[in-house]
């Protein structure tokens, strides 16, 4: 799907309220309530001009308000001509305007204007019912699948970048590869990656990656030295399972191991071995691994679980 709304490129913030489901970002958002806004939750003095064509027209403060209910932050509204406010949300720094595209080229400025407050807005009885419309419609609004929202692929030699970005998002400093080592995994076995990638943006949401082998251990060697891969390894050490906060809650890092383990059985490997924290071993076990206790890895100064998962032919 093409966005069109004022700030979607950084509309990442997640759902403090998880009733919707697959609403992680304001950007499903826009994708769900872009089959759902129609002529009867357009305000009623612009209901004869909406078209699906443009599906925001009149559609700004029942759409914002709803947005804070899943985003929390604050609805602000611009002032327009006739007195009017247009309404849009603030979430910390992240400025957001889902309805903004109904202005076409022109230009609003979404700096230092008033607060506005559902109390005040809803004492419009018909603008509370179009509200509630839009929450009862998207309660029962399904996501795409996964096949359809994501491309799961090898890396690109040009996203090493992007997944060392990636990397420190999703490890502390002292666990995470460093962007020179995550270029040398790319360069080196690009092939024992499985990426997943967003098919509206382009981007990477996430991946899996790791280093085929004949060794048994995982010892912590794996995570500075790309030169321990082996092509022809009976085994791989997996090196990282990494999904942006923004795409975690709809089965993705399922989806990759999944994947991951399917394409490599396929491939005669005999056993994926990875180590976690013990706050993940849960995880790993109802992914297939087996917990073989706390590991021989010190690696970033913790303490690890060994765990490893047969791939039977």
């Amino acid at each position: 799907m093409k966005y069109c709304f004022y700030g979607w490129e950084h509309a990442d913030v997640p759902a403090v309220n998880e009733k919707y489901q697959g609403i992680h970002t304001p950007r499903d958002l826009y994708e769900a309530l872009s089959g759902i806004w129609c002529a009867d939750t357009c305000a009623p003095r612009m209901r004869q001009n909406w078209t699906p064509e443009n599906k925001t027209l009149g559609q700004c403060s029942v759409t914002a308000f709803l947005a804070q209910d899943i985003f929390g932050g604050k609805v602000y509204g611009i002032l327009r001509p006739g007195g009017n406010y247009h309404c849009y949300n603030a979430v910390g720094d992240c400025v957001f305007d889902l309805t903004s595209e109904q202005f076409g080229e022109e230009v609003l400025d979404y700096k230092d204007n008033p607060e506005q407050l559902r109390q005040v807005h809803f004492e419009k009885e018909e603008k509370r019912l179009r509200y509630e419309y839009l929450k009862k419609e998207l309660e029962k609004w399904e996501p795409p699948a996964l096949e359809e929202r994501f491309e799961f692929r090898n890396i690109r030699p040009e996203e090493a970048d992007q997944a060392a970005r990636i990397e420190s998002v999703c490890f502390p400093p002292n666990e995470a590869c460093t962007p020179a080592m995550m270029h040398q995994r790319v360069e080196t076995a690009p092939e024992l990656f499985l990426a997943a990638s967003d098919r509206r943006t382009g981007k990477l949401a996430g991946f899996l990656n790791g280093l085929s082998t004949n060794e048994d251990t995982l010892r912590d060697e794996f995570f500075v030295n790309a030169g321990l891969y082996e092509p022809d390894g009976k085994n791989i050490m997996v090196l990282g399972l990494d999904v942006l906060p923004e795409y975690r809650g709809m089965g993705l890092a399922r989806a990759l191991m999944s994947r991951y383990q399917t394409r490599e059985r396929e491939k005669g490997r005999k056993k994926l071995i990875l180590t976690c924290l013990e706050s993940k071993v849960g995880m790993y076990e109802k992914m297939g691994f087996l917990d073989h206790g706390i590991s021989a890895s010190a690696w970033g100064g913790e303490q690890w679980h060994e765990m490893s998962c047969t791939l039977k032919p």
